[in-house]
């Protein structure tokens, strides 16, 4: 039935994109062209010839080139503040992540992530901190930044691309983002749906875990009911 087959479906695939966690810290250009593709080369291997796509941030840009470049591939989209939408990006958390070398001000840095501070624990902080000391990490990081954000902006317009979107979209955001502003919202086709989380900051599914968790479980009962 119905039930049985969304749970057969809803099983995920969550990979490190390249220069994160443990993956190659080879970036290649760090453009979202580039993160596409290997996402491209990734669902090749693993025999998955269409995939619902969720992404944040960073990689909700990744999604949505991904869905530019191999709309066949991409059954859905969920973006979570997605970058792309608009050219402002809070350059002081960009450049505070790569350029901290120490706990507390990587966990300083880190509090602009959400907007209850106290979910960032000096633990938080040492863990990435951790990953940022592996070899490669933070020239990858730099790599990224210089191509996603040249002169301090977005450097990619992915309005078109959304727009364009031939699959169904669906948008989450706390309204109180301080690295992506939520207004970036605005504006776009009445087709996508827009959940707006208030008092909520640039990690909706980290501040409001139960809240997305819904919203995607929602959206994915719909996919499975209509694909």
């Amino acid at each position: 039935d119905l039930h049985k087959e969304y749970r057969r479906q809803r099983q995920m695939c969550i990979r490190d994109r390249p220069g994160h966690g443990g993956s190659s810290k080879d970036v290649g250009p760090g453009t979202l062209e580039f993160f596409a593709q290997v996402t491209i080369q990734l669902l090749e291997h693993l025999d998955l010839p269409r995939v619902h796509v969720m992404g944040h941030s960073l990689g909700g840009g990744i999604a949505l080139t991904l869905a530019r470049m191999a709309p066949q591939r991409v059954a859905s989209l969920v973006l979570v503040a997605p970058a792309g939408m608009g050219r402002q990006i809070n350059m002081d958390f960009i450049n505070g992540f790569i350029e901290a070398d120490r706990v507390r001000a990587l966990q300083d840095v880190l509090k602009y992530l959400v907007h209850d501070k106290s979910l960032i624990g000096r633990r938080m902080a040492d863990d990435v901190l951790r990953y940022k000391r592996l070899d490669g990490a933070e020239a990858a990081l730099r790599t990224i930044a210089a191509a996603c954000f040249p002169s301090g902006q977005q450097g990619d317009d992915l309005r078109p691309d959304i727009q364009a979107a031939d699959m169904p979209v669906t948008l989450v955001w706390g309204q109180v983002d301080e690295v992506i502003p939520a207004a970036q919202a605005d504006g776009l086709p009445a087709a996508i749906t827009r959940h707006m989380l208030p008092n909520i900051g640039h990690m909706p599914q980290l501040e409001s875990a139960t809240a997305v968790n819904t919203i995607v479980e929602e959206f994915m009962k719909t996919r499975v009911a209509t694909t």
